[in-house]
């Protein structure tokens, strides 16, 4: 059953800005964690070295290992920062994907022919913003685990090694997003016109 006009404008209307909304924040977590990677692998580097640097003198020379070690600190905030700032991101993304799916399920319902709402692009957006979910979520929860262990007194190489690994999404990871958002900059309509009354 087709839908009246105002239902039909509704609907384009609510599922175009939880789309725009979710593409921009996804976006935006992108772009951030490709440019800031380089600084916090740095950082975490640093920490490496200086908690190295402590352990050598801690036991010895006490005002040396309290420096090091406020040092060690300071090189971690940034990371600490930077893995907030992801995570209020991901808080983001989630619900706009959530506003999403739950139009795309009220209008199917509304539709009562999933036939019609199969051809469009609806069920294909949907899909690659709960798998981009999936994928950023994952990402930010092994990060904040990594991190918890960055801290001096624990930090091993293995410990950095595991930080910029997950640092850095997978190619397959990157591509499904770059391909999603460049189709997004260019999407069409996400409601065909035969939908409307």
């Amino acid at each position: 059953m087709p839908l009246e006009p105002q239902r039909y404008k509704y609907y384009k209307t609510q599922l175009g800005d939880s789309l725009q909304s979710a593409t921009a924040l996804i976006r935006n977590y992108y772009t951030t964690l490709c440019s800031q990677a380089p600084q916090l692998i740095a950082q975490a580097d640093r920490i490496w070295e200086l908690s190295q640097r402590q352990r050598l003198v801690a036991g010895t020379n006490e005002a040396a290992a309290a420096t090091l070690l406020s040092a060690c600190h300071d090189a971690y905030q940034p990371i600490y920062h930077f893995i907030n700032q992801l995570q209020e991101t991901v808080v983001e993304i989630s619900t706009h994907v959530a506003d999403f799916e739950r139009d795309c399920q009220a209008l199917k319902a509304e539709l009562s022919q999933e036939n019609e709402l199969r051809c469009c692009p609806l069920t294909k957006w949907n899909a690659w913003l709960a798998q981009t979910l999936r994928i950023v979520q994952t990402q930010v929860k092994f990060l904040e685990l990594d991190s918890r262990a960055l801290l001096p007194s624990l930090v091993e190489s293995s410990v950095i090694k595991q930080f910029k690994h997950d640092l850095e999404l997978k190619a397959h990871y990157k591509a499904s997003i770059c391909m999603g958002l460049a189709q997004a900059d260019r999407r069409s309509e996400l409601l065909p016109l035969t939908l409307a009354n």
